[in-house]
C-alpha cells in the first residue's frame, strides 16, 4: 500500500473535525496532551471523550482531537494503570492505523493506540575463537567451571564480544600481576 499524501489524499479534504487516516501516514509517536469530553454534533448523542496530541518527532500538537471508543479508553487504562483520565496527559503512545474496521454499517481505517515500541538493540556481535582461546588458555579449570556455573561461558556462542572483552582485560591484568 502506497503511503498516504496528506496534502492530496481525498480523505485530508474531509471536513473532518477530529484526526483520521490521513493525518497519521505511518505509525507516529505521540504525547497525550488532553483528554476532555466534547460535545456530540448530532441530537441525541451521548458526548464522547477524545484526546488531544503533540507528534514527539517535531514538537507540533495537531490541531483536531481523535475520538475515544470504549477500546481505545480501555487501552490507556492498560498502559498507565490510572482510572483517573487526567492521569493520562504525557503518556507516550504509538498512533497507528487500523484497517478495516466494521462499524456504524461501513468499514473504516481508524487511528488507534499501543504502547511505544522499544528501540531495536545495538547490534551485538559474538565472542570469537580468538577471545575463547585467550580465556580458556588464562583461566585454571576452577575458574572455567565457576564461569560456567555463572551462565558467563556456557558456549562460544553464548557469550557477547564486549563480555569477553572485559574477561580479557580482567585476566591479562592478573597476569602481569597487577
Amino acid at each position: 500500500m502506497k503511503p498516504i499524501d496528506p496534502t492530496t489524499d481525498y480523505k485530508a479534504l474531509f471536513n473532518s473535525m477530529f484526526l483520521n487516516e490521513s493525518d497519521f501516514p505511518n505509525d507516529t509517536i505521540c504525547e497525550i496532551t488532553g483528554v476532555f469530553s466534547e460535545k456530540a454534533v448530532e441530537r441525541g448523542a451521548p458526548d464522547m471523550t477524545v484526546v488531544t496530541l503533540k507528534n514527539v518527532e517535531t514538537g507540533k500538537a495537531y490541531k483536531k482531537p481523535v475520538k475515544l471508543c470504549n477500546e481505545m479508553m480501555d487501552i490507556l487504562y492498560t498502559f498507565t494503570k490510572e482510572r483517573a483520565t487526567g492521569s493520562w496527559v504525557g503518556v507516550p503512545v504509538t498512533v497507528f492505523i487500523r484497517h478495516g474496521l466494521k462499524a456504524f454499517g461501513g468499514i473504516h481505517n481508524v487511528p488507534r493506540f499501543r504502547k511505544i515500541k522499544p528501540a531495536m538493540p545495538v547490534a551485538q556481535t559474538w565472542m570469537t575463537q580468538e577471545q575463547y582461546n585467550f580465556i580458556i588458555a588464562n583461566m585454571s579449570v576452577e575458574e572455567q567451571a565457576k564461569y560456567c556455573e555463572t551462565n558467563k561461558l556456557e558456549a562460544i556462542n553464548k557469550v557477547l564480544s564486549n563480555d569477553a572483552d572485559i574477561l580479557i582485560a580482567h585476566l591479562k591484568k592478573r597476569k602481569e600481576g597487577k
